[in-house]
């Protein structure tokens, strides 16, 4: 007799079950031009946050993984609708507003809630909603490698629409009519997800963009002014500034003065706030000069601010408190600049490598052109080209392009070295890195800088050795 025995294939193993996850971010820019392969999402006003979801228990983790469960018992329920299955999700908790818009300001009175008294209470007058966007695990399986469709796909079978949780719909092209669209409604802006992207924690790869109706974002609470009047004891302003670094250490740039947002109970919970951290060193080592009279303090909070104009100093005019966020580390905050969106195929490659330069007295711009004259030799030896560049916000600076599959990693590594091997070279006159003490009548190579200036003149090495055979502290464009 003939026995035909079925045979099986060894049953998958499951991935496990994902811990801490540093959500994927987006990079702020302008509209693609060519959106057919771009997924348009509304941009949500809230916190950020990722639920790790198994049967009958939920837990909240912000960007910055901090445990919010308690905060939002409402969102935990998602577990009834998930049942059986065990999920992380991603997406944003949000408050709306009486006419339906999201609302940050009204978000304010539960991100800081620990008392279950009162987070009964603002259940009620306070509502929240988890408004998800991304799918992560399910059932034993990571989803990070498959493509964004494949995950939304997943995500809206699962039909996670609730009181408390809903997955909105998102729309393939037509970015330039929604974004009209949401800045018709009042929202701040839509997200843009290549429709083929892999899930990059805590990465920013260019396949995610966020395109904004208002200019926001997040700043380092690094000091305050009195107010006046019935005032004179409380916040007046807060300031701000951002981190940025400046030869591969980060620096706190003070970024201005927010004066307005407040209303009197949150002018009071935030000078309650700021006591404590109250200290005599000025926290801001980059930037204009702060106010006199400022109080400082430990740079630990993030604020939310909207603003109307950045100047060429990178200092926020006509600014608006919006309130405290505890999603994002202080250290992570910087001044967001909008890039151009990639063309084809998302690849984190840089254009080339930008070298900064930062005179300390007795130094001067003639030895910022000596020191830049000097890296332009090193990359003519190299076969590279370079250009140097007249910044009205950063100074002179050296671009050199690049045309390889180096990493940004790769590219960052070599730029430090070609600064270090000029500092070997010239230790008496130039410094790769170093603290303020160190660096006195030197030049620091600021290797580090992502970008060039987004403000800049040309200019043509010849006006460089001009200058500097003049001995004139003048450049072109400086």
């Amino acid at each position: 007799d003939w026995m035909i025995h079925r045979i099986d294939p060894p049953a998958r193993e499951r991935d496990p079950f994902p811990e801490n996850v540093v959500p994927m971010l987006a990079k702020l820019s302008t509209l693609p031009r060519e959106a057919d392969e771009w997924a348009v999402e509304v941009k949500w006003d809230g916190v950020r946050a990722l639920a790790y979801c198994q049967p009958g228990r939920v837990t909240l983790q912000t960007r910055n993984l901090n445990d919010v469960s308690v905060q939002y018992p409402e969102v935990r329920r998602i577990s009834r609708a998930l049942g059986s299955h065990d999920a992380v999700l991603d997406g944003e908790i949000v408050a709306f507003d009486e006419h339906g818009k999201p609302s940050f300001e009204r978000l304010q009175q539960r991100i800081h809630n620990t008392d279950e008294g009162v987070i009964r209470r603002r259940m009620k007058t306070h509502p929240v909603v988890y408004v998800v966007f991304d799918l992560l695990y399910l059932d034993g399986t990571d989803l990070t490698c498959e493509p964004y469709s494949r995950r939304r796909e997943l995500l809206e079978g699962l039909d996670l629409n609730g009181e408390s949780w809903q997955t909105p719909g998102h729309s393939v092209g037509h970015a330039k009519e929604l974004l009209a669209a949401s800045k018709e409604q009042g929202l701040e802006g839509v997200m843009l997800k290549r429709v083929d992207s892999t899930y990059a924690p805590g990465k920013r790869t260019g396949a995610w963009l966020k395109v904004k109706n208002v200019s926001r974002q997040e700043f380092v609470v690094g000091g305050w002014t009195p107010g006046e009047g019935r005032r004179k004891s409380s916040v007046g302003a807060l300031l701000v500034g951002y981190f940025e670094e400046v030869g591969g250490e980060p620096v706190l740039r003070y970024g201005g003065k927010v004066g307005t947002g407040f209303t009197e109970s949150e002018l009071a919970a935030l000078t309650a706030r700021l006591a404590p951290l109250e200290q005599k060193e000025n926290p801001f080592g980059a930037g204009p000069k702060t106010p006199k009279g400022a109080h400082f303090v430990e740079p630990c909070l993030v604020a939310e601010v909207e603003f109307r104009e950045l100047t060429k100093e990178g200092v926020v005019r006509h600014s608006a408190y919006k309130g405290l966020r505890e999603d994002k580390p202080p250290t992570e905050v910087g001044l967001e600049r909008p890039v151009e969106p990639p063309p084809g195929e998302s690849v984190d490659l840089p254009a080339g490598m930008v070298f900064g330069f930062d005179a300390d007295p007795p130094a001067d711009l003639l030895d910022c052109a000596r020191v830049a004259l000097w890296l332009r030799g090193m990359f003519d030896h190299l076969g590279l080209a370079s250009h140097p560049i007249a910044s009205g916000d950063r100074g002179l600076q050296v671009f050199v392009p690049l045309e390889s599959d180096a990493t940004r990693k790769e590219t960052r590594a070599f730029a430090k070295a070609a600064a270090e091997t000029l500092e070997q070279r010239f230790g008496d006159r130039v410094l790769a890195q170093g603290s303020k003490a160190k660096r006195h009548g030197k030049v620091l190579i600021d290797w580090s800088q992502k970008e060039q200036s987004t403000v800049f003149a040309p200019l043509e090495w010849d006006e460089v050795e001009a200058a500097l055979a003049s001995g004139e502290q003048e450049l072109p464009g400086l």
